[in-house]
Formats: C-alpha cells, sequence, structure tokens
C-alpha cells in the first residue's frame, strides 16, 4: 500500500493510505494531513472468556507528527475496535506510535524533551515546533520528574552555572548544567552564593573532584563561592 505513496513517514504500525492533503487549523496556519492505518496485532480470542473477536467499529483519531514540507503534520489515524462473540467484552486497538498523555507521536514528544533538555525555554519550544505552551508544559514537568539523575547526576568535567528569570518581578533560580551531556543537574530558587554552595554540598567532595573546570558569567557572588569551596577548579569567566 505504501508503495505508491510518495512521502514516507516512517512510523512503525502506521501504514500510509493516501498523500498528505493541505488544510487550514483554526489559527489559520497551514497544516498537511495525512491518512492512514493503524496496523498494530490485535487478540484473536477474547482476554475474558477466550472467544472469538469480531470486528465492532472503525475509530479515528488525529495525531501531531513531525513537520512536513515546512507545516504543521497531523496523521489521521484509523483503528478498529473488537468485540467478544460470546461475552461483548470489547477491546480497543492500541495505537503504540502515540503519546500516553497528548495528541501527538512518541517521536514529536521526545523532540520536545530534546529541546528542553539543551536549555530550550518553553515558549521556544512551542513555537519552533508548533505545539501548545501548555502541552509543551505539561511534557516538560513530567521530563522533570523522570530526572532522577537530578538526585544523583554522573560525573561531569565540565560544568556551566547561571541564573534565569523565573517570573516577572526579579524572581530568579540557578541552573547548573553538565556542558558534555547538555543536561541540568542543579536547580534552585536564587541567584546568590548560597545557590552555588548548596550545589557544591550537595554534590559532595567526590563528585566535585572529577569536574576539571566551571565557566560562569561575571556574578561574583558564584565566583567567591567556588574559590572558597573547589579551590582546585579552574573557572572560565564568559562576558
Amino acid at each position: 500500500m505504501n508503495e505508491s505513496i510518495s512521502i514516507e513517514h516512517k512510523i512503525q504500525y502506521f501504514s500510509v493510505t493516501g498523500e498528505p492533503t493541505q488544510r487550514e487549523s483554526r489559527a489559520g496556519k497551514k497544516v498537511l494531513v495525512t491518512r492512514g492505518l493503524c496496523t498494530y496485532a490485535m487478540p484473536r480470542k477474547c482476554p475474558v472468556c477466550g472467544g472469538p473477536m469480531d470486528m465492532h467499529d472503525h475509530l479515528h483519531v488525529r495525531i501531531q507528527d513531525y513537520e512536513l514540507l515546512g507545516h504543521i503534520s497531523i496523521l489521521d489515524v484509523q483503528f478498529h475496535r473488537l468485540s467478544c462473540r460470546f461475552c461483548n467484552h470489547k477491546v480497543t486497538q492500541e495505537i503504540p506510535f502515540r503519546s500516553r498523555s497528548h495528541m501527538l507521536t512518541r517521536r514529536l514528544e521526545e523532540r520536545v524533551c530534546r529541546r528542553l533538555n539543551q536549555g530550550s525555554t518553553i515558549k521556544a519550544a512551542s513555537i519552533s515546533l508548533c505545539i501548545h505552551p501548555a502541552v509543551v508544559k505539561e511534557i516538560d514537568r513530567q521530563r522533570l520528574k523522570r530526572m532522577a539523575f537530578l538526585a544523583h547526576p554522573p560525573m561531569a568535567r565540565y560544568i556551566g552555572i547561571d541564573e534565569f528569570l523565573l517570573h516577572k518581578g526579579h524572581r530568579y533560580a540557578t541552573v547548573v548544567t553538565d556542558l558534555e551531556r547538555r543536561t541540568v543537574i542543579f536547580l534552585e530558587a536564587g541567584k546568590k552564593k548560597e545557590q552555588a554552595e548548596h550545589f557544591i554540598a550537595r554534590m559532595g567532595p567526590s563528585w566535585m573532584k572529577h569536574v576539571e573546570a566551571v565557566s560562569m558569567d561575571m556574578n561574583a557572588q558564584y565566583d567567591s563561592a567556588f574559590r572558597e569551596r573547589a579551590v582546585d577548579l579552574n573557572i572560565v569567566l564568559a562576558s
């Protein structure tokens, strides 16, 4: 079926049934909609009574995917619901490439996480990927929950420390990143010397001895904390 389609999405268990068609979103943006079938296997026997399963209904769902030809890409996915011939138990076909929490493909959700891991703001990720900021914010919240390494991050050679604006009204937070892995390893409200000291104390001497250099801007308080508590560290000041 896919042999005649000129644009491939390369999504496992998604079989394209037609060329993308152009639509216009409520916001006036051009959207390309691709129709296709979910081909993920379904049970032939009822999980409740073991009886045969018959086709009960055809369903559709629209899922946002990577941009296509410079436009927002929507997959119009047809999937099925089966019903047991004996006990009437119904089973809905799983769509393995759909996010568990959002109407996005998993690979698009993973791209959002990568952008956030690399330091992108929620607003920037929302604009660049054409995803509602509330969805990006929820993905970010779940991403941070999964970051067990924030409590015990892997050893790092080069780190960076900086402040960023939390809210309007001069409320700031301090962030420390692993510059090689491009991941956040410490977050705390405030932008004073205490935040740098809390980071050093939390990591402990055995972790800090593996750090070769720390990059920071002309923040005298951060500089003072590292010079006092991590004397063997090279400090790189960025203008």
